[in-house]
């Protein structure tokens, strides 16, 4: 949390000192989501993957000539298939970029927050076939947490019209597993190729 709110201290001095108005834009991707599910005893690890997609808002906050805060607020549709376990997971991911900017090119990173809204695990090894691996009780206590906070780092290109194309990469740092075995550390990561467009950009 200390780093964002360095984040959004740095965005409220330096828009004092520069005056351009923020700018709003649109926001969609193909990602590909990763599920990692590690053993702290055994050090055995499984992992998986699963193509999904995101799609949201962008504020982007010019601070100086080359300094631009952007956060992002995206509806994000991730998941794995991780043996026989296939995961099915809606989030609201809120990425908060301080970027470096010059002609067009960006680069930068920063925390990213995610909420998960809806998850769903199939499996033949489960008696009904699905369950909500948020739910209390549906898993054997052994349920998801919500709430993950990780890093995301951020690369593109801005069109002189206003359309961005950019790659990113996603890592979860706290350990979303809520389960009664205490013994085993799940987290995610995702990467994407992503397409947006800033309303009322000018040419650079």
């Amino acid at each position: 949390m200390k780093i964002i709110f360095t984040l959004l201290l740095v965005s409220m001095i330096c828009s004092t000192s520069y005056s351009q108005k923020p700018s709003f834009g649109i926001k969609a991707a193909v990602t590909s989501n990763y599920l990692s599910l590690r053993s702290t005893i055994t050090s055995g690890k499984m992992e998986g993957q699963q193509i999904g997609f995101y799609f949201g808002g962008i504020l982007n906050m010019q601070l100086s000539k080359h300094l631009a805060f952007q956060p992002n607020l995206l509806i994000a549709k991730k998941g794995a298939v991780v043996e026989e376990l296939k995961f099915n997971t809606w989030h609201i991911d809120l990425p908060l970029h301080l970027l470096y900017t010059h002609a067009g090119f960006f680069a930068g990173a920063g925390p990213v927050l995610s909420y998960g809204m809806d998850g769903r695990v199939k499996s033949k090894l489960i008696p009904d076939g699905e369950t909500d691996i948020y739910a209390q009780g549906e898993m054997n206590n052994n349920e998801f947490k919500r709430f993950e906070i990780g890093s995301n780092v951020l690369m593109g290109y801005t069109l002189p019209g206003g359309v961005s194309l950019s790659a990113s990469f996603a890592h979860g740092f706290n350990n979303i597993w809520s389960g009664e075995t205490k013994t085993l550390k799940t987290h995610s990561k995702t990467f994407g190729f992503s397409v947006g467009y800033i309303f009322g950009s000018r040419k650079h």
